[in-house]
């Protein structure tokens, strides 16, 4: 009976330190390796996201100075959201944001955008049709968001072309181009996903991009996930309202 309650109590004390050592390591893993800052060129008055690197500056997507439109991307009754560039290293203090490129913007919302290695090749969102008329004539459920691709030539981007699995009756957007280039990432609410907003990618084929494909349930739930990112090694970050967090659209982080 003794060696039975020794026994015990081993075993209680093990159990107590494994979960002293986890809580310890998660508490580690919780702390601040960093600290976040307002960029200077962020706003009270606009919406300001999805930065991206690009040479010497940002791309950011915002509805600054982009006029009293109709939003098509949502029912919040916002301006229509255009592609802006920053430098952040001619000068000690970044300078004033400006229109990333006439050959670019649309009667309506573009962006976000992300570019290949080489940054000659753009990637970005913008609303399906661009006719001109009567802003009823668009509504918002027939101008969804689709993904478009550019070339650079010279000062120019040209050859812009449409996405084959651009949709009228869902969205396509938040594009992010895989640092090798052969996956691009995506997040859309094509009716045959887990919930409102799930994440896609397709593979590069040499000279097209082939099918989306699902990303799966252990990423994308019942709520919404969108804004990919992809790095080197593979791991993905990515917006979500569906996996538990403080409130809204977090950041999550999957190997």
């Amino acid at each position: 009976e003794t060696q039975q309650v020794c026994k015990i109590m081993i075993q209680r004390l093990y159990i107590s330190i494994l979960i002293f050592t986890t809580l310890t390591c998660y508490t580690r893993a919780q702390q601040e390796t960093y600290t976040v800052t307002k960029a200077p060129f962020s706003s009270d008055k606009y919406d300001e996201y999805s930065p991206v690197f690009y040479k010497n500056g940002i791309v950011f997507s915002s509805n600054r100075g982009s006029g009293l439109l109709v939003d098509y991307s949502s029912s919040t009754g916002k301006t229509t959201f255009n592609i802006n560039f920053i430098d952040t290293i001619k000068k000690v203090t970044w300078q004033k944001a400006r229109s990333f490129s006439k050959s670019l913007n649309t009667h309506f919302n573009d962006g976000p955008a992300t570019f290949n290695s080489r940054c000659d090749t753009i990637y970005y969102s913008r609303n399906l049709l661009q006719v001109k008329g009567k802003f009823s004539n668009l509504s918002t459920g027939r101008n969804k968001l689709g993904i478009f691709s550019a070339v650079k030539e010279g000062s120019n981007w040209t050859k812009i072309r449409e996405l084959r699995f651009n949709n009228e009756w869902y969205n396509v957007t938040t594009p992010y181009l895989s640092p090798d280039g052969k996956r691009l990432y995506f997040a859309s609410d094509k009716p045959d996903g887990y919930g409102g907003s799930d994440i896609y990618y397709c593979e590069w084929k040499g000279d097209y991009w082939n099918y989306p494909v699902n990303i799966g349930s252990v990423i994308n739930t019942s709520g919404n996930e969108s804004y990919p990112f992809v790095n080197p090694a593979g791991e993905i970050l990515f917006s979500s309202d569906g996996h538990p967090g403080l409130g809204g659209k977090d950041i999550f982080f999957s190997r």
